[in-house]
């Protein structure tokens, strides 16, 4: 857990290695300082401006608060699920490497993938015969 000015909440696990500080070796009024690292479990990093979550199935989430970047790589077969019901907005060029699929209607500035469709495949050329001939570009 961080209690400063980036907080978290990461509770202890069990087998965790921790201190136990008791004044006067009163243990009911000890405070547990977790988390110390050990050979078998070094620490996750070495910078100070990065904050970095590596999970036991092999995903990582790190931001580094210097660069201003924010990187999670997720293990083979994850997933992501983002739910905001009042929307997203991103700020700067996306580069998408897949497939992209809508429920609904995907608009720019100019009108919709449903207009263009409504406009293009609508649309008749005159002067054609029919059979194998192709029209001009």
């Amino acid at each position: 857990n961080r209690a400063g000015n980036d907080r978290s909440w990461w509770p202890l696990e069990i087998g965790e290695q921790v201190v136990v500080l008791s004044p006067s070796g009163e243990l009911t009024q000890g405070v547990v300082l977790g988390s110390i690292n050990q050979q078998s479990i070094p620490a996750n990093g070495n910078s100070a401006d990065n904050h970095r979550i590596t999970y036991s199935d092999g995903a990582v989430i790190e931001y580094d608060r210097k660069a201003h970047h924010l990187k999670a790589v997720l293990p083979s077969g994850a997933s992501t699920q983002l739910i905001s019901e009042g929307g997203v907005e991103i700020v700067g060029d996306v580069f998408v490497k897949g497939n992209i699929t809508a429920t609904q209607d995907i608009k720019d500035h100019t009108r919709s993938m449903q207009a263009d469709r409504d406009i293009y495949n609508a649309h008749t050329h005159s002067g054609i015969k029919s059979g194998p001939g192709s029209t001009a570009p």
